[in-house]
């Protein structure tokens, strides 16, 4: 079992019912997500898209790394990592 701190965004954590941190049996962070979505609901098709891309608008970090530099969605999660969501920003 692993203890995951989560941050997410104002306008997404109301999906998780603004939960800080949780306990699931996984690897992935497709494991962490499907987790989420099994136990909340709708919150994997507001961060991924139907081809399993992250959605334009979002990064997703595991502490500082930003997952799209590692595996992806396949990127394993550690116990006691903090899994982020933030919201991209343009303009200039």
């Amino acid at each position: 079992m692993k203890n995951i701190r989560l941050k997410f965004p104002s306008q997404l954590s109301g999906y998780i019912n603004d939960v800080k941190s949780i306990q699931f049996e996984g690897k992935t962070i497709r494991d962490l997500l499907d987790y989420l979505d099994k136990t909340y609901g709708d919150i994997k098709e507001r961060l991924v898209e139907e081809s399993e891309d992250i959605r334009p608008y979002l990064q997703l970090f595991i502490g500082k790394k930003n997952i799209t530099a590692l595996n992806a969605l396949d990127s394993e999660i550690s116990n006691e990592d903090t899994f982020t969501v933030l919201l991209s920003r343009a303009g200039g």
